[in-house]
């Protein structure tokens, strides 16, 4: 099975796949969707569709044609991610939101004249959106809270399901008398939006204490950081591995480390728990909830103090298999089956009150 590398991917992967072993489900893509993206679950389950671009963003506005495919009415649609269609039938629609970054301030990329316009294009969407929804499904309490906070959704019209962690992930050896590597693995690339300049001051700091540990970049890289990327021998950038490759990394390495400033969820820290690993991560957004305890949480400004958690990581072996025994515990509240269960009965209620509200009128 090939796993998407990106976090929403992975989800609506997994989503697709479980939803298909519970029941009915069409997979309604255009001519140019490439199928083998998509779980073996949904390979009979194709709807084809003459959907473009335009299409999708003149729906989101609430403007634009209305679709419908000949002899085919739908229960109920959902997406796995923010795309939005506007129905000829009248068609109960269920969403997930990953996350609210687009509407946020304050963050390091959000003050450029694009992110302005982005933020602008975003507000009047969702605010659209959201609206015509019959439910939106988040994958934290974070990400339900801002939702609440910046466009006044109503509580009740938001459920929480989070996210799994993939089997594949699963730490091979018993922590107590496992072995671990001098590396220190970033997942999601070294990119402003993903903590870049914190990774690349610790990987300084690294190299000035003449540390063992190396910081390996799992991802691709923003063209800000690439000189530096290549001057400091404590960071090496292995760019975008295949996931057997990157998952028998992780589960050898000494510790996982997510400087994110701002996450909806928060996938690598719960994989890394998964895999028998110690998990730092920055204080920030929905990392401390995803966490639960069973991480290091840091301020990603600041060096020492994040350098000085890894080393406590690497050294001292009961520290280490005390952050890696809250893992794993953490990580097992993260089930792919749950997840899908959980979705499920959500779009069951929703097609069960459209029924009743058709009988009512």
């Amino acid at each position: 099975m090939r796993l998407p590398l990106a976090g929403v991917g992975r989800h609506a992967f997994n989503i697709y796949a479980g939803l298909a072993r519970m029941g009915q489900l069409g997979v309604l893509i255009d001519e140019k969707t490439d199928k083998s993206l998509f779980p073996r679950e949904v390979s009979g389950s194709f709807c084809e569709a003459d959907i473009s671009r335009k299409d999708e963003v003149l729906w989101k506005l609430g403007v634009g044609r209305e679709f419908s495919i000949s002899g085919f009415r739908p229960d109920v649609y959902y997406s796995p991610v923010d795309a939005y269609i506007t129905w000829r039938e009248a068609v109960p629609t269920v969403l997930t939101m990953h996350d609210m970054h687009t509407l946020e301030r304050g963050l390091g990329w959000t003050f450029s004249l694009s992110q302005l316009r982005v933020r602008f294009a975003a507000m009047l969407w969702m605010r659209s959106v959201f609206s015509r929804c019959s439910h939106i499904i988040v994958v934290s309490e974070f990400t339900k809270k801002r939702m609440m906070e910046l466009l006044d959704v109503p509580s009740g019209k938001i459920t929480v399901t989070g996210n799994g962690v993939s089997e594949n992930f699963k730490a091979r050896e018993t922590p107590l008398f496992s072995s671990w590597s001098n590396e220190v693995l970033v997942i999601g690339g070294l990119r402003v939006k993903k903590g870049g300049a914190e990774v690349i001051e610790a990987a300084k700091e690294l190299e000035r204490r003449r540390s063992r540990l190396r910081i390996i970049v799992v991802g691709g890289v923003d063209d800000c950081f690439k000189k530096s990327a290549e001057s400091i021998r404590s960071l090496e950038v292995a760019g975008r591995l295949a996931d057997g490759e990157m998952i028998r990394r992780l589960q050898g390495a000494s510790s996982s480390l997510f400087l994110s400033p701002y996450e909806g969820f928060g996938m690598p820290v719960v994989e890394a728990m998964a895999a028998g690993v110690p998990a730092i991560c920055a204080r920030r957004g929905s990392l401390p909830e995803v966490a639960g305890g069973a991480a290091i949480l840091v301020e990603p400004k600041s060096t020492g103090e994040i350098v000085n958690s890894l080393h406590l990581i690497d050294q001292n072996r009961l520290a280490r298999f005390q952050f890696v025994e809250k893992g794993l515990c953490n990580a097992a509240r993260y089930s792919w089956e749950r997840i899908c269960s959980q979705t499920h009965a959500v779009l069951e209620r929703v097609v069960k009150t459209e029924k009743e509200r058709r009988l009512i009128c």
